[in-house]
């Protein structure tokens, strides 16, 4: 069985970070803890400034210590040099 869930989630200017990103990482949440499937079976996938919400949404569960998903999928993200530069750490492998 597959699903597809696509986040609505708030845009700018009327919702300033990390607005957004709350809306990733509850929605991530509702997937694993409510729904129960497992982190490995999430893809998550955006493209220009949602590729760089997937990023934001990855380090932050990384940081937290929280299971990150299978797999992502980033077309063109949007992301600056400071993203870019902490992006130079390893993910833990599988």
């Amino acid at each position: 069985m597959s699903c597809l869930s696509a986040i609505n989630y708030r845009l700018a200017p009327e919702t300033k970070f990390p607005g957004p990103l709350h809306d990733v990482v509850s929605s991530y949440f509702r997937l694993v803890d409510d729904l129960q499937i497992p982190p490995s079976n999430i893809i998550v996938a955006g493209d220009s400034a949602g590729g760089a919400l997937c990023l934001a949404l990855m380090m932050y569960l990384r940081d937290n210590n929280y299971p990150l998903p299978g797999a992502a999928m980033l077309m063109s993200p949007w992301v600056g040099k400071s993203v870019a530069s902490r992006l130079n750490t390893t993910f833990p492998e599988r």
